[in-house]
């Protein structure tokens, strides 16, 4: 079975990723070079047939493998799968999390984070306050379930990912722990993820 499955509910479409690929970390919201402070994790797709759904329902997708420059010098970015000097460009999406709205409200249905550690395998629940701990954290594995936010701004439209559930498995010593058994210890994502509205 493929670890990337698409499931079709009330609300929609839900991606559950199991042994997700994570990357650029900012759980916590640290401003980019714009201000932005939105939280924020990159999700690196590796399957075509996955890829290709989301970027026909208008997900955002970059590749970080330069194929090479412009008259300019500024680069070129390989298209997704595109292999370049045996590199293989993987396309990455960047999901969002928040537990307010853009007006500071408490969001009706936050995002529920999980880590878990070799010692604690019951895990703990992050909070807004304690999900930046993870952005310093060695992941070892990751399940995440995102829901798709369609928008539109003017002639702008697209699709925003957002972290519905998200479980991690951390560990300062990577070399300590076998993580083969992760899903039987900790639990698939679908045994605490309730059929809620994913805007």
């Amino acid at each position: 079975m493929s670890k990337y499955q698409i499931i079709e509910g009330e609300y929609g479409y839900k991606l559950s990723v199991k042994d997700a690929k994570l990357t650029k970390k900012n759980f916590s919201g640290r401003p980019d070079n714009n201000g932005n402070t939105d939280r924020t994790v990159c999700l690196i797709i590796d399957d075509e047939d996955t890829y290709h759904t989301l970027a026909a329902d208008e997900w955002s997708f970059f590749t970080t493998v330069k194929a090479g420059e412009d008259d300019n010098g500024n680069a070129i970015w390989a298209e997704p799968f595109e292999e370049v000097d045996g590199k293989v460009a993987y396309p990455r999406t960047r999901l969002k999390l928040a537990w307010v709205d853009r007006y500071g409200n408490p969001k009706k249905y936050p995002p529920r984070v999980f880590m878990h550690t070799p010692k604690n395998r019951d895990g703990v629940q992050m909070t807004d306050e304690t999900i930046g701990e993870l952005d310093y954290s060695y992941i070892l594995k990751a399940n995440v379930e995102v829901g798709p936010n369609h928008w539109s701004k003017g002639t702008n439209h697209g699709t925003t990912g957002w972290i519905n559930v998200l479980r991690v498995m951390i560990d300062n010593n990577p070399m300590s722990f076998d993580d083969d058994d992760f899903d039987d210890e900790v639990g698939d994502i679908d045994d605490i993820a309730d059929e809620v509205p994913f805007s």
